[in-house]
This record gives C-alpha cells, structure tokens and sequence, in this order.
C-alpha cells in the first residue's frame, strides 16, 4: 500500500466555475487511491490524478 494526494475539481455552487479540491488515500497503484476517493467526492467531480507521497516534512512515508 502507498500514500496518495489525490487531486480532482468540483463545481461551485454556481456552477459556473471548477474548485481545485485534494484528498488523501491509500491504494496500492494511483487508480485505486482514486477509486477510494470517488465515492466520498461530490457526484459532479471530474479530472482525478494521483501523485505518490513519499515523504512529510523530511521523514519517508511507510504504508502497511
């Protein structure tokens, strides 16, 4: 398993414009850390990418 900041936009309450939103997950590849994050986003969400967290301030990350 591995640590992923899931980026992914969502329409304000206009929808006239996209929000940047982020959440974090864990999965073992970036389409299941996506995957885990799309059933608690809003069902309008769209353009999901994930990026691997491998450390926070200076200390890695270890996921089991």
């Amino acid at each position: 398993m591995k640590l992923y900041r899931v980026d992914y936009y969502e329409w304000n309450y206009t929808f006239s414009d996209l929000l940047p939103r982020q959440m974090l997950s864990v999965g073992k590849d970036a389409e299941e850390a996506i995957a885990n994050v799309k059933p608690r986003a809003d069902s309008d969400a769209r353009n999901f990418s994930a990026k691997e967290i491998k450390t926070v301030m200076g200390h890695k990350i270890m996921v089991r």
